[in-house]
């Protein structure tokens, strides 16, 4: 758990990976969470993962361009051509239960 963790904060920092801090969105509405990573590179993947409070970090998706559909949370990663961003576009977010941190991370390995 410990150096899943670590990787991850250690990929983040690699990367100049930026999130916002917080997001938030009514019961039933999409919500869109936005990562910012301007440096990487060309062979970097990008990963999102869910955290919920008191559970392991869970990986969610992962994409290198375009679009890629997430099933658990159901949603879809969008990747523009240029790679310098990617959003993850959460559907139907039902309720506080759906409240966990969420991060991405850009990586050339395979999680």
């Amino acid at each position: 758990k410990k150096s899943v963790t670590r990787m991850l904060l250690q990929l983040l920092l690699l990367a100049e990976i930026r999130q916002p801090g917080t997001a938030a969105a009514v019961e039933g509405a999409n919500l869109n969470l936005t990562c910012s990573h301007p440096a990487i590179k060309g062979t970097e993947n990008i990963f999102w993962y869910q955290q919920f409070p008191g559970w392991r970090l869970q990986f969610i998706v992962t994409g290198f361009k375009e679009s890629t559909q997430s099933c658990d949370p159901e949603g879809v990663l969008y990747i523009p051509e240029d790679r310098q961003s990617s959003t993850l576009a959460l559907l139907s977010v039902s309720d506080l239960s759906d409240s966990a941190t969420y991060y991405c991370a850009a990586s050339d390995t395979v999680t």
